[in-house]
């Protein structure tokens, strides 16, 4: 603290010390290599246009029917997200 302030540093500063060396030691014995996939992850997604009293977990079961009847194979886990948009300008709406 009193080099600090003859500095005119009024934080407190820390100093520390890394033995390389010692670090190295510890070192993992085997290094493990994965490549990097050949195509980038894919996300999909589906805008649906619905009444505004239409329930979001009544669409998702009626969703995931449709993938159990259809026998539909998924590389990934599905997450639903419920996004409300509305446009008084816009037919859809």
């Amino acid at each position: 603290p009193t080099v600090a302030s003859e500095y005119g540093i009024d934080v407190p500063v820390y100093c520390g010390e890394i033995d390389f060396d010692m670090l190295y030691d510890f070192k993992a014995a085997d290094k493990t290599f994965k490549p990097l996939p050949k195509y980038p992850a894919v996300t999909r997604d589906l805008a649906l246009i619905c009444d505004e009293n239409a329930y979001s977990a009544n669409i998702e079961v009626k969703i995931i029917k449709i993938i159990i009847i259809n026998n539909v194979k998924l590389d990934s886990i599905i997450n639903f997200f419920l996004d409300i948009l509305s446009n008084t300008l816009s037919p859809f709406f």
